[in-house]
């Protein structure tokens, strides 16, 4: 038995993989990648990825619960790849400009319900 088996932060490859790269980026890079995400994200993945603070902290500190947290970083994790990938291959146009219409229209990796990530006003539960 590993000593992780019963660890109950799940995650997917995917997100992993996501979080693998954004860890791997300089303090400069991730700081001018949080810079353009969206307003309701900043202050999350300023928090968490760049201050390296916990999602408790973090999370009452935005007047939030923690799953809202985790969504927000999910959100944030997957539009920093995208800033910071290169063209793909056969990409004509560049990576760029996908990202910055999938951040203006609220396409950018994940759930556009309208979280309230950044407003502490309000209930926090």
């Amino acid at each position: 038995m590993r000593a992780d088996d019963f660890d109950l932060d799940v995650i997917d490859a995917e997100d992993a993989h996501r979080e693998h790269l954004v860890a791997a980026l300089t303090a400069a890079d991730l700081e001018a990648s949080i810079a353009r995400l969206p307003h309701d994200l900043q202050a999350a993945a300023t928090g968490v990825l760049l201050q390296g603070r916990t999602y408790s902290d973090v999370s009452q500190e935005l007047g939030i619960r923690q799953p809202e947290l985790v969504r927000a970083l999910h959100r944030s994790r997957a539009i920093i790849v995208r800033l910071n990938a290169g063209p793909l291959e056969g990409d004509t146009q560049g990576v760029t400009q996908g990202v910055t219409q999938g951040v203006t229209h609220g396409d950018a990796g994940g759930d556009t319900a309208g979280n309230k990530v950044g407003n502490t006003a309000g209930d926090a539960a």
